[in-house]
């Protein structure tokens, strides 16, 4: 029986090894430029700091181990693509400029407008920490990261594993944390003894849920009209809200799924569109319009997933991520259903009555088969580059060949 349990082993580590080959072989026809990087821990962050902060190819990554007291922030300098026409990297170090420790499980990050700063927060506390990144003035290092303050955290601390997180250029050095409709704050990191809350606004709104276990699971500026200030948020349980960020008030709401359906993420269009996508925990992907969120425009039902023995090393929050291209209110990805990150043209989805599946028009599949996708980013200059991390501690910058990049 040995024999045979040895031989079995030699045939699976065979068969990965010629998977590998294949798709390195493949990849030269698929991929400009791939570069692939072991990390200290799995990540379900990649938030790109913008020039202000430091070199544009610098992100904000955060490991997320459960049973651990101290996590890493880190900022690391991410790849960038070569001038080569088709350029291969297999695993290789990534760079670390500076980095430190946190009791949080990091799960969600947001840079802060106009500032040296970025926000963190996750489990166990649902606490949000505000750091800061300062530049080395002899350049001989990275340079320095440190936490300033803690928000929120005992408030809620048995309810509340993670809050979300959003900053806008209209108003600088402001940042917004959320956990439910009932639990809204807008703070000036300046001054951040005295946050701007919006609790009694929506919990006095009778189309909106107070309900403490229906969790907002992303929010985000509207950027069509910067004028209004508006602010969409979403719940698990498919409650969709627009929020004037001026009058505090609640501009509309809907319920865009049936229960048990929950939602697993939503992003918005950052081309001056009031595009919004949302996906549930299947991977069925909806487009909205911001100024009517009664009414879906578009969708693709779920992709068939096959994953054979699939190890998620962070089980306990559900990894799908979608979001728009920043060059294009039709392109959308979404990650965390396989191994893969998927892109699809929005073009191909289908009226919601059809429930019909859209194909992706390129498929991500670098990442070694028996892993989980926890978070993607699209580069904001650089057009179809993309960065993809997994539970197995690894994380790839990727850009498609130009037979992929749709024209847009």
């Amino acid at each position: 029986m040995d024999d045979f349990d040895s031989l079995a082993e030699t045939s699976d580590l065979s068969d990965e090894v010629d998977d590998e080959d294949a798709w390195l072989i493949d990849s030269i026809t698929r991929y400009r430029s791939i570069n692939m990087y072991e990390i200290e821990a799995p990540t379900r962050v990649i938030e790109l700091l913008p020039s202000s902060h430091q070199q544009p190819e610098c992100a904000i990554i955060g490991s997320s181990f459960e049973n651990s007291a101290l996590n890493d922030v880190q900022i690391v300098k991410l790849p960038l693509p070569t001038e080569a026409e088709s350029s291969i990297h297999p695993e290789h170090d990534l760079s670390i400029d500076s980095g430190g420790f946190t009791h949080l499980q990091v799960h969600t990050a947001k840079s802060i407008h106009s500032s040296s700063c970025f926000a963190v927060s996750g489990p166990p506390f649902g606490a949000v920490e505000i750091w800061t990144s300062e530049a080395d003035a002899n350049e001989t290092s990275g340079g320095s990261l440190r936490c300033l303050l803690t928000l929120n955290q005992q408030e809620q601390a048995a309810t509340v594993s993670c809050r979300q997180l959003a900053s806008s250029s209209i108003l600088p050095q402001r940042l917004v944390v959320a956990s439910t409709f009932s639990d809204i704050t807008s703070y000036d990191i300046t001054n951040p003894t005295q946050p701007t809350s919006f609790r009694h606004i929506c919990s006095q709104r009778d189309n909106i849920s107070s309900d403490q276990t229906d969790s907002i699971i992303s929010i985000d500026y509207i950027h069509h009209n910067s004028e209004k200030n508006e602010l969409v948020c979403c719940t698990a349980g498919g409650t969709l809200a627009l929020i004037d960020m001026r009058t505090a008030t609640t501009v509309q709401s809907s319920n865009i799924l049936a229960s048990p359906l929950r939602v697993a993420s939503m992003d918005v269009s950052h081309n001056n569109s009031p595009l919004i996508v949302v996906s549930d925990e299947k991977g069925t992907l909806r487009i909205l319009d911001a100024r009517k969120l009664d009414r879906v425009l578009a969708m693709s039902a779920a992709p068939v997933i096959k994953i054979s023995g699939s190890v998620s090393r962070v089980p306990t929050v559900c990894p799908i991520q979608v979001k728009f291209s920043p060059f294009s209110d039709t392109i959308v990805s979404l990650s965390g259903l396989d191994a893969s990150v998927r892109l699809y043209s929005t073009q191909t989805f289908h009226t919601p009555e059809d429930k019909v599946s859209s194909e992706p028009f390129f498929l991500h599949g670098g990442h070694e088969r028996n892993t989980r996708v926890l978070a993607h980013q699209w580069h904001p200059t650089i057009p179809w580059l993309v960065y993809s991390s997994t539970d197995d501690a690894h994380l790839d910058g990727w850009i498609p060949e130009a037979k992929y990049q749709l024209r847009v």
